[in-house]
């Protein structure tokens, strides 16, 4: 990608950042009697920054990797506590306290993400918040360094000693910490956030690491929540303790974000702003403080009720725009040069038993892929097509059999890994992640982004929309071609395509088989096909095995196949004519 590419790909996120900064720029340093932001409202405003940033912390979790924590505020207090103590018996610079705030909940954010790797929803909010009123315990016992003689009071920067300079401070932080987090938001790893929210299964089946993706994504928010407990220790005028970081401030805080979508820079200005301009002015007109709270709560699940993008996801600069580049053209035809049936196996599997309880979904099964082949797998619902592939790619892990990829066993293999070392697959319910553009989606499923001449020749081959098109704005038979493009992107040795004509129309589902004819001369690994579509299977498979009721009844080619009685009753429910070129399809219904 060029530089003009990369400056149109950031000019909305630009735009909105820049309006923020001069704005808060003309608060500050506009005199007395025309900026805004007077000494009454300066250390509101400077709530409001902190809050912002805690906002994001937490944001960022839930909005970017679907994770609901409610310990946000705990890493604020661990930071802010480790900050006290340096304030008191070190001499250390103030940038340099919040620097090893933020490197010292690293191991709380670890921890938790770690408790987090097998949880998700009301169970890991349970456990967050646990957590989090451990921490105020400890904090009970273990008072904040300096509180009682006031040591720690008034530690800020020089030349940021005043309310109004202090609360700039802590904006440009926000700002600095919002782009940076937006950055780290299109490198893989922070793509892979969305796919952890989007399907924990996909993402394995990309190559990634579904622990290490949540590990990380706490790992982020508690950095970003002790930059705010930095901050929030040169806001400091008054006593601290540990009522400062009750475990109900966590989830106003969370309720908050969720309700304006702080995972963004404007969603936490905006969540920054509420947390703290709200319950100001209902103290200020003596009004009871916990209506802000029931505000926020309805709010979040209005939020939620809509899809969990909050209220900024209706910004101009936040709406995905259709691209104004035409769709790539499709590259020169190639004939498919895919080698003959009964050639070497590149993957072999041997006598796969698949038990659950009493029931037998797999019984000794066995199939062959030469290399460079299109390999079919067919038979009626319930068959056991789709727990074969589960079990060979690793999402079921207790089956009985052996899974040699290349004359390598893979069966003490994660899922993961086996996708690292060349087996991909697609699902049968669409995976594709609305919030990625196409060329997000495609380097999701690789080590390093593809070279964008690579890129565009890949979209081109699929006739796909180009690599800066929103997911969310094409249709459903388009996304279900694009994950098939995404599969091949790594250059894996086995592709599993899992029903992938699923919900195309009969003109897209021709198309799309002269594709999959086409993968083996063009991406060089061989494809495991899955499909009702019979026509279709028959069109582009050099081999077919039929399944039924997790037995082998059949195997040979299409025409063989096609041919066999039994193949007949068990997958047509009648007789067909003995000629691959049969209307199977109109069989079928």
């Amino acid at each position: 990608m060029n530089l003009a590419e990369r400056l149109g790909d950031h000019r909305r996120l630009m735009v909105p950042t820049i309006l923020l900064v001069v704005v808060a720029l003309l608060g500050v340093l506009a005199p007395g009697n025309v900026g805004f932001i007077g000494s009454t409202w300066a250390a509101v405003a400077i709530t409001a920054a902190v809050q912002g940033l805690i906002a994001l912390s937490a944001g960022m979790l839930f909005g970017r990797a679907g994770l609901l924590s409610l310990c946000a505020v705990s890493f604020v207090g661990i930071s802010a506590w480790v900050n006290a103590w340096l304030v008191v018996h070190a001499s250390l610079p103030f940038f340099v306290n919040v620097l090893i705030g933020a490197i010292a909940v690293i191991p709380f954010g670890i921890l938790v993400g770690g408790l987090a790797v097998r949880l998700r929803g009301v169970n890991l909010a349970i456990v967050t918040l646990t957590f989090a009123a451990a921490v105020v315990g400890v904090f009970g016992s273990h008072k904040f360094p300096g509180s009682q003689d006031d040591k720690n009071r008034g530690a800020r920067p020089i030349g940021f000693q005043s309310d109004r300079m202090y609360f700039l401070l802590c904006f440009m932080v926000l700002v600095a910490c919002g782009l940076a987090l937006e950055w780290y938001g299109r490198r893989r790893n922070g793509l892979a956030w969305r796919a952890v929210r989007s399907s924990e299964r996909a993402t394995a089946g990309a190559g990634l690491s579904v622990p290490m993706v949540k590990v990380n994504a706490f790992v982020v928010s508690a950095v970003l929540a002790g930059i705010a407990g930095g901050l929030f220790m040169g806001q400091y005028k008054g006593s601290i303790s540990e009522a400062t970081f009750l475990p109900v401030a966590s989830m106003v805080l969370v309720a908050s974000a969720v309700m304006v979508g702080a995972q963004s820079l404007s969603g936490a200005v905006l969540a920054g702003l509420l947390a703290s301009v709200i319950p100001e002015i209902f103290d200020r007109n003596g009004w009871a403080t916990e209506y802000p709270q029931i505000l926020f709560g309805l709010g979040a699940i209005q939020a939620l009720s809509q899809g969990g993008g909050g209220i900024s996801a209706g910004f101009p600069w936040r709406r995905p725009q259709h691209s104004t580049r035409p769709t790539p053209e499709p590259p020169p035809e190639v004939a498919a040069t895919a080698i003959a049936a009964g050639g070497a196996a590149i993957l072999d599997i041997r006598n796969l038993t698949v038990r659950y309880g009493a029931l037998t979904a797999l019984s000794e099964v066995n199939v062959k892929v030469p290399a460079q082949t299109v390999v079919g797998v067919i038979g009626p619902n319930g068959a056991g097509k789709s727990t074969l592939v589960d079990a060979v790619c690793g999402f079921v892990t207790n089956y009985n059999g052996d899974v040699v990829l290349n004359g390598r066993p893979f069966d003490a293999m994660s899922a993961t890994n086996r996708a690292r070392a060349g087996l991909r697959r697609t699902f049968q319910q669409g995976r594709a992640i609305p919030e990625l553009t196409v060329g997000q989606y495609i380097n999701l499923s690789v080590a390093k982004p593809l070279p964008a001449d690579e890129l565009e020749q890949l979209l081109g081959f699929f006739q796909l929309p180009p690599a800066d098109e929103p997911i969310s704005l094409i249709d459903v038979g388009t996304r279900r071609i694009l994950e098939v493009a995404a599969s091949l992107a790594s250059r894996p040795q086995v592709v599993f395509l899992d029903e992938p004509a699923a919900g195309l129309g009969a003109e897209q589902s021709a198309l799309l088989g002269q594709h999959i004819k086409e993968i083996p001369a063009r991406f060089g690994c061989s494809v495991l096909l899955i499909e009702h579509n019979v026509e279709l299977v028959a069109e582009v498979c050099s081999e077919i095995t039929v399944i039924d009721f997790g037995v082998v009844i059949a195997h040979g080619t299409p025409n063989e196949v096609l041919s066999n009685p039994i193949v007949a009753r068990a997958y047509l429910g009648e007789e067909i004519e003995h000629e691959v070129g049969v209307d199977v399809e109109g069989a079928l219904q």
